[in-house]
């Protein structure tokens, strides 16, 4: 059965679930990211939930907020996270919502980074369009320096569409249409 899955804008009372997301340490662990404290956290929330630079949407599958998507402006270009919460893994859901989130956000190019051992979001950004542009590098708050790639997107990739399940599914689907390539005739 898929899950129905939906954006819309972030509201004051989900920064409990992104808190909770946050302190997970195997997701962490995967990606070198250092959670905050509770209090580090809402303040930030606070920034986020009002900042004019980016788009912040919910990502909610049967009701429940299960994670985000969103942009902010970074080192001077504009780049797109996502987190889902570790118990709705490995569904398609983190790609299907980036999908449904690319449709709404047409500002372009759009990067986006993934630590090295984060397989499973290079996979996404490379599903929804996203190409490689080079190595990336950061510096998590323990100050460890996070291997990773950082990717673009310069244009909604024509070959993905959301659509609603055929009758008796729910949700929605991502589509990868097949390129036809013509071949000349033989001569």
């Amino acid at each position: 059965m898929s899950e129905e899955i939906t954006l819309r804008n972030v509201e004051e009372p989900d920064g409990e679930a992104f808190f909770l997301h946050e302190q997970d340490a195997e997701a962490n662990r995967m990606v070198g990211f250092v959670p905050r404290s509770r209090e580090e956290f809402f303040a930030s929330w606070a920034k986020t939930i009002s900042g004019p630079t980016g788009r912040k949407q919910a990502v909610v599958v049967n009701g429940q907020v299960v994670g985000y998507v969103g942009t902010l402006e970074r080192l001077g270009r504009l780049e797109v996270g996502f987190r889902i919460g570790r118990e709705y893994w490995g569904k398609g859901i983190a790609t299907r919502a980036l999908t449904q989130f690319l449709t709404k956000e047409k500002r372009r190019p759009l990067y986006a980074g993934a630590a090295k051992t984060n397989r499973a979001s290079i996979r996404v950004l490379e599903k929804c369009g996203f190409v490689l542009e080079g190595p990336d590098q950061y510096t998590n708050k323990a100050g460890e320096e996070i291997a990773g790639f950082l990717f673009r997107l310069d244009a909604a990739p024509n070959n993905l569409s959301v659509e609603r399940m055929p009758a008796g599914g729910t949700g929605l689907q991502v589509r990868a249409s097949r390129t036809r390539r013509h071949r000349s005739p033989r001569r």
